[in-house]
């Protein structure tokens, strides 16, 4: 930009001309350099979008392919140069000095936008970036740029049953590094008389980044906890309810136990005694200890000895694991060994139940 407009806008207004601007790819071996000028383009043609108008790119659809990208080894570095020349000797050159008084003005600069790339995982896609940087000349002194250039090798791996895999290198990032010198300093470097020039090249480290999406098994395995939970709670959900059922079949076995155990002793004391009268005293006795029994709650113990035996079951397994018999039972009184042997009778007949249960369903699928 010369005094606000493109510069070649400028030229064509004022109708003169103030300097040469050249992109160039430089070939460095050992011992021997090569130089190509490249082709220039307006950059509105390349991204119509932007408001590039004015600006030049490289032509990189008029090149060959060795030129369209960067190299670095230990022998050989290949970079792009932009040369801001004097135009003296040619026609219709500006004078240095009047070249000089539009160069040092506030809205006379040298605008580059280098475009950078970056994989998006979430998209899927290379995302550009388009990096913007400003170079300001002196009267005296001519700016001597470097553009560091970052290249990152991506790899993506994506398919959901089968996975493939794409490799593209592309430049991430970019780092400046700006020295200035006198003109006649400059021009016994590098034998260049001018007022600008940016070298871009590769850095010597580079990055190699992975990206790779789940597939079907993976997603899976993400879930295995969960299955876990409900398998967890469904077994504490298939435990309780048993528990509970059992619980309640134990009490209604056990007043059957001692409704049958009177009956037992009533019998028992008429074999005893066969003269003996069953009269209407001893028969309303007898109906007030079965409705004793009918009323009385036995949930109550039958609940504890069902908490208490869970802990206990637990350790007789591992006795009998073991091979160890059952000891040290006197602290167990009868009342709690006649609840267990009810609870014992009403596992064993769940069992039983669940057993027909399986049989029969297996005979209904057969027929």
């Amino acid at each position: 930009m010369i005094n606000g407009y493109p510069l070649e806008q400028f030229e064509a207004m004022t109708g003169k001309k103030f300097m040469n601007v050249d992109v160039y790819f430089t070939e460095y071996y050992m011992n021997m350099t090569k130089q190509y000028i490249l082709p220039q383009i307006d950059c509105g043609k390349i991204y119509p979008n932007q408001t590039f108008d004015g600006y030049r790119c490289i032509d990189f659809s008029s090149i060959d392919t060795e030129k369209k990208s960067l190299t670095f080894s230990g022998s050989f570095q290949t970079t792009y140069e932009i040369r801001l020349s004097s135009c003296s000797g040619e026609n219709n050159c500006a004078p240095e000095k009047e070249t000089l008084n539009y160069l040092t003005q506030y809205n006379s600069s040298l605008f580059a936008h280098f475009v950078t790339s970056q994989y998006n995982y979430t998209t899927r896609q290379y995302q550009q970036n388009i990096q913007f940087q400003q170079f300001f000349f002196d009267d005296f002194l001519v700016f001597l740029s470097q553009i560091k250039m970052e290249k990152t090798t991506s790899k993506i791996q994506q398919g959901f049953m089968l996975q493939d895999a794409s490799i593209k290198e592309h430049i991430s990032n970019i780092h400046r590094f700006d020295t200035q010198y006198s003109r006649n300093n400059i021009k016994q470097k590098i034998n260049f008389d001018g007022y600008g020039y940016v070298f871009m090249y590769l850095d010597q480290n580079y990055s190699q980044i992975a990206y790779q999406y789940p597939m079907i098994t993976e997603i899976l395995s993400q879930c295995v906890c969960v299955f876990n939970i409900f398998i967890a709670f469904g077994s504490f959900a298939s435990a309780f309810s048993r528990y509970k059922i059992v619980e309640k079949l134990s009490g209604v076995y056990l007043k059957e136990y001692f409704k049958g155990t009177a009956a037992y002793l009533i019998q028992k004391s008429q074999s005893q005694n066969p003269g003996f009268d069953l009269n209407n005293s001893y028969a309303d006795e007898i109906f007030k200890i079965q409705q004793q029994i009918k009323n009385t709650d036995f949930q109550q113990n039958i609940h504890r000895v069902c908490k208490a035996s869970i802990f206990q079951r637990i350790r007789l397994m591992i006795l009998q694991m073991l091979g160890i018999e059952k000891q040290n039972l006197e602290d167990e009184g009868i009342q709690k060994s006649i609840y267990e042997k009810i609870i014992d009778y009403t596992l064993s007949q769940w069992i039983f139940f669940k057993f027909i249960s399986n049989q029969f369903i297996q005979i209904w699928q057969l027929n």
